[in-house]
């Protein structure tokens, strides 16, 4: 013995129940803080994806504006209809706003085409070339 009488090879150690204590407040404190990270994380891809879109749209408007003249000026070639449909809506988009987007691909509305993007109610779905 050496140092007034205490032993030198004494060893210090956490016991099992101060590790599981330390374990189960570590998994409260993640099952608490996880959820918050992830929902906050989507939320922000939303916020992202949907600025991106205004601003392609924006952008889209303005340079048709510029072309076309003012927004409350353009016409939306319904001969005789006095509601919006689906015809007339495709014939404004693509007089005033498609001209100034980048397109990648125009789907058919015709049930008999092969180049559907969505598949009819009884059908499987098919991708841009008709492929199930």
């Amino acid at each position: 013995m050496r140092g007034g009488g205490r032993f030198i090879n004494q060893k210090k150690a956490f016991t099992l129940a101060e590790v599981m204590a330390v374990i189960i407040i570590l998994g409260v404190v993640a099952a608490l803080t996880i959820p918050v990270a992830i929902q906050n994380n989507q939320r922000s891809f939303i916020e992202t994806r949907f600025k991106i879109f205004y601003s392609l749209m924006s952008r889209a408007l303005e340079m048709s504006e510029a072309e076309n003249g003012n927004v409350n000026d353009w016409v939306f070639h319904c001969s005789g209809c006095e509601q919006l449909n689906a015809n007339t809506a495709r014939t404004f988009a693509e007089t005033y706003v498609t001209p100034y987007l980048k397109i990648m691909y125009v789907c058919d509305t015709d049930n008999n085409s092969k180049n559907r993007c969505f598949a009819g109610t009884n059908d499987a779905w098919h991708d841009a070339q008709g492929n199930r």
